[in-house]
């Protein structure tokens, strides 16, 4: 379930949900980091529920930017990119593998010998061995980040940041929550549509177009009480949509560079020429990938979501 807010909380004052709010989701990065830190390549939802966690956290620092205190909330960006950064190449190597384990014979998953089975079998099975490996090796650096967090204590840090807050008492921080959100999401939105309007057709584009679109539905899960029940659905769905066909791209890109850098650590013949295939596979089927969703993404599915957005901003929850 999504870090929402509840309706009842529309009518409180904004620093009371903001504290409520960053409780929730800093807790629950908090909470995630060391189940990433020791997870497995088998067990691949940790990782991706990090990275989701640090996103919402960040959504939530950028909505209430305004009354959380700057010196603390500049820590919590710098600790939460530092977070997903670590997470990055773990979660790249568990999207290659679950790829890359789908092509490899069911037979030669399990623990059978290789003795009988062909040159370019075994040379899938080493390297997805060797993706496990890797994949594992790549949790490290969320270690070491938690470990600086424990030393910096972060759970005391937290108490801060809310006490902090709670002590504010600029008239930004006695505002309504509904008042302040139906103000600070409007420019959110137009930030958002002057991106939806150009033409998006590089990789980094798109990287950086997805990357948005993910900023405003988290961002959305924490103004859902100061918006109409209908059309803030309707919006979250269209955000989702969006989401999810571009990341068919997004995934497919990144897979192409792990292969990219794996062709360097290959040993054999063999080796070389699977990886070669996979990349070329992997290349192609990204560039399918964005040409879909360049022709999917067309002015009027551009303008219907605008629309969304635009009604959504129009009304208020009762």
């Amino acid at each position: 379930m999504s870090p929402s807010i509840s309706v009842e909380q529309a009518a409180m004052s904004v620093k009371s949900v903001a504290a409520h709010a960053l409780r929730k989701r800093l807790d629950a990065v908090w909470d995630e980091v060391p189940v990433a830190a020791r997870s497995t390549h088998d067990e691949p939802q940790r990782i991706h529920r990090l990275r989701v966690a640090t996103r919402r956290a960040l959504a939530a620092i950028e909505v209430f930017h305004s009354v959380i205190p700057r010196k603390r909330a500049r820590w919590f960006i710098r600790r939460l990119h530092e977070l997903r950064r670590a997470a990055g190449k773990a979660r790249d190597l568990d999207v290659l593998a679950h790829r890359f384990y789908e092509t490899v014979p069911i037979s030669t998953k399990q623990t059978a010998p290789l003795s009988g089975i062909s040159a370019q079998t075994r040379a899938r099975t080493r390297l997805l061995a060797m993706l496990a490996c890797q994949r594992d090796e790549a949790c490290r650096p969320i270690s070491v980040v938690y470990e600086q967090l424990l030393n910096a204590d972060w759970s005391r840090r937290v108490e801060q940041l809310l006490e902090e807050l709670c002590n504010q008492q600029d008239s930004d921080c006695a505002e309504s929550f509904g008042d302040y959100g139906r103000r600070h999401f409007k420019p959110m939105v137009e930030s958002f549509f002057a991106i939806t309007d150009r033409r998006l057709h590089g990789i980094n584009q798109l990287h950086a177009f997805r990357i948005k679109v993910k900023q405003l539905r988290y961002t959305m899960e924490v103004f859902l009480s100061v918006f109409q029940p209908l059309e803030r659905v309707r919006c979250c769905d269209a955000l989702e949509k969006v989401q999810e066909t571009l990341g068919t791209f997004t995934d497919n890109a990144a897979a192409a560079d792990r292969l990219r850098r794996l062709e360097n650590c290959s040993a054999t013949d063999w080796d070389r020429s699977l990886l070669e295939n996979l990349l070329r596979e992997t290349s192609q089927q990204a560039d399918d990938a964005r040409r879909e969703f360049v022709t999917w993404w067309s002015a009027s599915r551009r303008r219907s979501l605008k629309r969304k957005l635009t009604r959504v901003l129009r009304t208020q929850s009762a």
